[in-house]
Parts: structure tokens; sequence; C-alpha cells
């Protein structure tokens, strides 16, 4: 994929108005967006573009070191412009509310839902919206559809064993005629082969069009989070 240039400026300021509507002030420097209120955080973009989709880029930096989260959307349109458009849009409702309330003190709002999971540590965890490009999968006998699939995702999620800090998760999947197009499970940006292995084994319904779904989550340790709430009040 190609970068498109020139766009770098142009995604940092509208995250900007998204951060700021939520009442996170935020200035443009140097190539980043900055919070004065959380002087360690960072986020910058970028988008690339072949010759059906633009993808864009968000990276958040400054909660653990040099660790950088690193989110992706992917957009669909006739031009250039319209994919990258839809892009944006995904991302905001996928992902940027979620990264609001795990990272920035934000009250969950739009559809964002947190959970307190006591496992190996414990974790504060933030699930986003379920979402979908070209439709949910269809009900099936077994029940399988947009209701019931986040359950199940969320109680797989929830065996899983994670390390004391924070982590994030992305998860999609593509299927049309009976056949999985796509079947992406990431973790903290590297590839996740047990939860792709249980998404590959649900009872994905049969239909002759595409449909999709795609969701995103962060952890965030409690131990950890209260440090770093203390390093940026103010």
């Amino acid at each position: 994929m190609q970068q498109i240039r020139g766009l770098n400026t142009y995604i940092i300021e509208t995250f900007q108005q998204i951060f700021q509507k939520h009442g996170i002030r935020a200035a443009c420097q140097e190539n980043k967006l900055r919070f004065p209120d959380f002087p360690a955080l960072w986020v910058n973009g970028d988008a690339f573009y072949d010759e059906s989709i633009v993808q864009l880029d968000l990276r958040l930096g400054g909660f653990d070191g040099e660790r950088v989260l690193l989110e992706s959307t992917i957009g669909y349109g006739q031009s250039i412009e319209e994919r990258f458009q839809a892009a944006m849009r995904a991302m905001v409702n996928d992902s940027v509310h979620v990264l609001l309330a795990a990272f920035f003190q934000v009250p969950e709002c739009h559809g964002v839902q947190k959970h307190c999971w006591q496992n190996a540590s414990n974790h504060d965890v933030y699930l986003g919206l379920l979402t979908t490009v070209f439709g949910f999968p269809p009900d099936n006998q077994d029940g399988l559809n947009a209701s019931t699939l986040l359950p199940k995702l969320v109680e797989q999620l929830r065996k899983q064993s994670f390390a004391p800090g924070t982590h994030w998760v992305r998860i999609q999947h593509l299927q049309s005629k009976g056949e999985s197009l796509c079947n992406d499970v990431l973790l903290d940006n590297e590839r996740w082969l047990e939860m792709q292995q249980f998404m590959s084994g649900l009872d994905w319904p049969y239909s002759e069009s595409y449909y999709d779904i795609r969701l995103f989550v962060v952890l965030t340790d409690r131990e950890t989070k209260g440090e770093y709430l203390k390093r940026h009040a103010h």
C-alpha cells in the first residue's frame, strides 16, 4: 500500500476536534497530538491506499514506556476521498471512544462497555461496539448472530490469561458463501492464533452475500493504571 502524502496534519487536526468535543484539551505539536492534562500521551496517524481501499492508522503512545498502540480501520468507496472518509468514520465509531474511556478518563459513551475482570491480573476491560461494513451475520438455527456473537467473544476473552499491563485486541471476520475471507485477531498488534482458531471454529451461518464483524477492546491493569493516573494528576 502507498501512503497518502500530505494528510498527516489533517488527520491530527481531525483527532484533535474529536478529543476536544469530549472535554480533552489537545494541541498539535511536531506532527503529534499532545494533551496538557495527560502530558506523556500522544496520538498521530497516517493513511494508505491501494486500488480498492484506504487504511487509516492511529497510533497512541506514552502510556507504557516505548510501547505504541496501533489501531487501523479500512474504508471503501468510489474515490480515495470517499474511502478515507469511510475509514475515519469507522475509526471514530469503532475505536476512538474506547481509547477515550480507557486512557483519558472519559465516561463510557457511544456503546462502550466497561467490565472489571478478576483473573491472573486484574484488568478493567473496555469493549467497543460490535460493528460491520457489509452487514452482520444472518440468523442460523444455532442462534449465531450479532446479538449472540458478542457474549461468545467476551466469554472467550475472559478465559484468557493476560500478563500485567495494558493490552489491546482487534477482531475482524469476513465471510461470503460459506468461505472465510478474513479472520484476523491481533493482541497488542501481533497475530493471536488461539483466538483466530476460536473464531474459525464458530458456526458461521451461510450467506450468498458478504457479511463481517469487527470488535476493538482495550484492557488496562488496575495497579499500573493507578500509577499512570497519579503521574497525570493535575
